[in-house]
């Protein structure tokens, strides 16, 4: 199912396919949309928000070409358009209802659906949060690697430097005020900043540049739109105070337009260490932390919260054409949720 995250009928035709699936198992569904973003919850307790544990993906996938919405099997890997991000979850979570299925009233368990994670998760999980949804661990297979489980995660701002000058004729540029050289000479000053950028420190990318209108102008006006991921509420109020001076020295306005606070697992919580357990039992790897430099919707739930289990079997290419998972991996997370949910989501489980 080609479920692009704009294309909002294809991604309700995949609803349509999972609710009736959910339902014939048992679970009780809720629809939702907001702002035409469609997104599922389907629990085995009737008409709750707060579930033990939450199994979270998002069905919504980015473009690509027509060939890579064929799956694709080689090498023991499986290859196409979201086998690793990240319907390969939605397909585990079916293959648990289909395992418990003659005892999922014996479980206490939601699965949280949602189409808009790749334009930002706002329409999706974060609106489901503000509904209430609020699960005691979420399982959100969209961060980690390797059968690693993600225990820090960045943050992220996005954000425009605006600079306003004075047009001229390109021929005498001293009878203008260019705001590209002042845009320029600013955003030198901002890489400065970011000196020596690696995977684990905050990163700057300045993602597009605009200015002026014709090429024998000098511009009047200049932007440049900034992709930051930072690693602790302290680096973002450093980094946003030194945008505003830098902004500031050379005449330029800087607004922010998004950001996403970073988030922490702990492997020893009561609930992250027996699917910590539960990885190890089925696999035979042996887990331990690691930090994502990107983004996902662990961030709302982890402003509420809520701790967040983030883990790939093995596998990569997301959003590229070679996007691939291992299919023992991918047939083995079935089966580890299902050993986790046993260990903690029985209805008679004592925490």
């Amino acid at each position: 199912m080609p479920t692009i995250s704009t294309d909002q009928q294809a991604n309700n035709r995949a609803l349509d396919f999972l609710q009736r699936f959910f339902e014939e198992h048992g679970l009780h569904v809720v629809r939702c949309s907001f702002n035409g973003f469609g997104s599922i919850v389907a629990t085995t307790v009737k008409d709750t928000k707060t579930p033990k544990v939450m199994l979270t993906a998002h069905l919504d996938v980015v473009p690509g070409p027509s060939e890579l919405f064929e799956l694709r099997e080689a090498d023991g890997k499986y290859y196409g358009r979201g086998v690793y991000d990240m319907k390969f979850a939605i397909a585990s979570y079916m293959h648990v209802c289909d395992q418990l299925q003659d005892a999922l009233s014996d479980y206490d368990f939601g699965i949280m659906i949602t189409t808009d994670e790749e334009l930002g998760g706002l329409d999706g999980a974060e609106k489901l949060i503000e509904l209430g949804y609020r699960p005691s661990v979420c399982v959100l297979p969209d961060g980690g690697q390797n059968w690693q489980l993600e225990t820090l995660a960045k943050g992220f701002v996005f954000g425009d430097i605006e600079i306003t000058g004075q047009t001229a004729h390109g021929s005498r540029p001293w009878e203008g005020d260019s705001a590209t050289f002042r845009l320029t000479e600013a955003l030198h000053e901002l890489i400065q900043l970011f000196h020596g950028q690696a995977f684990e420190t905050n990163s700057l990318n300045i993602s597009m540049v605009h200015g002026g209108e014709a090429i024998n102008q000098i511009p009047g006006t200049a932007q440049a739109s900034l992709d930051i991921r930072y690693l602790t509420l302290k680096d973002y109020q450093a980094i946003t105070e030194q945008l505003q001076q830098i902004s500031a020295k050379h005449g330029a306005v800087y607004r922010e337009k998004l950001r996403g606070a970073p988030g922490a697992t702990d492997l020893q919580h009561p609930l992250v260490k027996p699917f910590v357990e539960s990885i190890t039992h089925i696999t035979g790897r042996e887990v331990s932390g690691t930090l994502s430099v990107g983004s996902s919707d662990a961030r709302f739930f982890a402003e509420a919260n809520i701790p967040c289990i983030l883990t790939h079997p093995d596998g990569g290419g997301q959003h590229a054409d070679d996007e691939w998972i291992d299919k023992t991996g991918f047939l083995q997370f079935g089966d580890v949720l299902v050993d986790y949910l046993q260990k903690v989501a029985g209805v008679n489980h004592i925490a």
